[in-house]
């Protein structure tokens, strides 16, 4: 990934009004904190001196259920490979004079308004996969599902009819089958709970590929510091490789995560929180020339 020439683009749809908009060339800045659990993946977006019409077609009201009705998705990269989504939901849009800039404020949280606030109700009889369930939900959602491997392999025990709050429901099944399900870059990630599940993607983290500094060793999580890097997500695996601390070199899963941007300078990093999986492959060059 070539890791020059800082971009980032915004589509923005108000959902109310069925217009869509696209927002390059300005000013844009953000704070996206990301974990494993459903709720958690927040953002705040900046966009500076936007025209009148645009932020009028942004700051919509929200809906009944404190949800905002303009879905985002914020792509960040680089000149030479592109740029790829590192936020998308559901937010609600402020405005504000502040110095001499027009300042949009976009906040959001993903999956909230696919997940969390509406109702599923179907019933199943005994022996259907948990994860037909989590597929049934995640269809009425609208946001598409990857699933790892092995990433269920429950069935339900006796018949049941589901009926209620989505999320409530979910969390019921995480704690009788012990998988992981979150929202991440709008899409809907299963994986399972134990060490032998493999993550969905996996990526290489040297200074080559934009680890920045020296990993540090916090208890049983590793904290790292990278620029930015849109193939790292909430439960992706990370093969570590560190100059400084060569000891710390194996397979990592992303427990949580913050990523800062700004593309007039400043900040374009992420800090990461680091579960070790195990030593990871022997020769990490040709773990990925395999693939």
């Amino acid at each position: 990934m070539t890791q020059f020439g800082r971009v980032a683009e915004i589509k923005a749809i108000n959902t109310a009004a069925s217009q869509e908009i696209t927002i390059s060339g300005l000013r844009i800045t953000w704070s996206i904190q990301k974990k494993e659990k459903l709720d958690e993946n927040s953002g705040t977006i900046k966009i500076y001196n936007l025209s009148p019409s645009s932020r009028g077609l942004l700051e919509e009201p929200k809906d009944a259920e404190d949800n905002g009705q303009i879905y985002v998705d914020l792509k960040a990269g680089y000149a030479g490979s592109g740029a790829d989504t590192i936020f998308k939901g559901f937010c609600f849009a402020t405005s504000e004079f502040v110095g001499s800039d027009w300042v949009t404020t976009l906040k959001g949280v993903e999956g909230k308004k696919e997940y969390m606030s509406f109702e599923f109700e179907k019933t199943y009889p005994a022996g259907t996969p948990i994860i037909t369930v989590l597929q049934d939900m995640a269809k009425k959602s609208g946001a598409p599902i990857s699933l790892g491997e092995n990433a269920i392999k429950g069935t339900l025990p006796r018949g049941r009819a589901f009926s209620g709050a989505v999320k409530s429901t979910i969390e019921d099944l995480q704690g009788k089958y012990g998988f992981q399900f979150t929202v991440q870059n709008g899409n809907t990630k299963v994986q399972g709970g134990s060490s032998e599940v493999t993550a969905i993607s996996t990526t290489l983290l040297n200074a080559s590929t934009g680890l920045l500094g020296k990993p540090a060793k916090m208890g049983d999580i590793i904290k790292v510091k990278c620029l930015v890097n849109p193939a790292i997500e909430g439960g992706s695996a990370i093969l570590l490789e560190s100059i400084e601390r060569p000891d710390l070199k194996g397979k990592y899963t992303v427990k949580k995560y913050s990523s800062s941007g700004d593309t007039w300078g400043g900040e374009w990093s992420m800090n990461l929180e680091l579960s070790k999986d195990g030593p990871g492959p022997e020769n990490f060059a040709e773990y990925f020339k395999e693939k």
